[in-house]
């Protein structure tokens, strides 16, 4: 089961359909209609609500199913570290073809729980650490649409923080 503003939903209903999985998938109202279309072809169980992620919450709990959202998943955090590599290879690709000299100095990252945030920050550090990145990027974080799914702090808020010191 997992609540979603729709990028994981739409990932995770492909890879259920895919395999055969039974996947509960629960949105909010605002839902952007593209992602909702999408999440609608492959999510066998789509439900809209005006509180997907407290009601996520609470099925998970009373009746043990996982919960797949990346705020009550730290798992999600080491998933989210392929994102930071993955920027990488691009990044390398951009450099041998003569695009561009050095790795981005600033990256930009929406967050809702700070999983994506924090995993890839990770990604970097290690990548500086073996001395394939000259700096680890000054990490900047935009918010939006955490309230619609009713995240009313950021969960990771102290990590967030650290690296937003860290990073400068």
């Amino acid at each position: 089961i997992v609540s979603t503003s729709g990028n994981s939903g739409i990932s995770l209903g492909y890879y259920a359909k895919k395999t055969g999985v039974d996947l509960y998938v629960l949105t909010g109202e605002k839902c952007d209609p593209g992602k909702l279309e999408a999440m609608r072809k492959n999510c066998a169980h789509l439900y809209i609500s005006k509180n997907p992620a407290r009601i996520c919450n609470y099925i998970s709990a009373k009746y043990g199913f996982k919960n797949l959202r990346p705020s009550m998943d730290d798992t999600a955090v080491t998933g989210f570290e392929n994102l930071g590599r993955e920027i990488y290879e691009q990044f390398a690709e951009l450099r041998s073809a003569g695009k561009i000299q050095e790795f981005w100095q600033k990256i930009y990252s929406f967050v809702t729980s700070g999983a994506s945030y924090i995993g890839m920050y990770k990604a970097f550090s290690a990548l500086y650490e073996k001395g394939a990145i000259k700096a680890v990027p000054k990490m900047n974080m935009v918010t939006g649409f955490a309230g619609r799914m009713g995240v009313k702090n950021l969960p990771r808020q102290k990590q967030i923080n650290e690296i937003m010191e860290k990073t400068g």
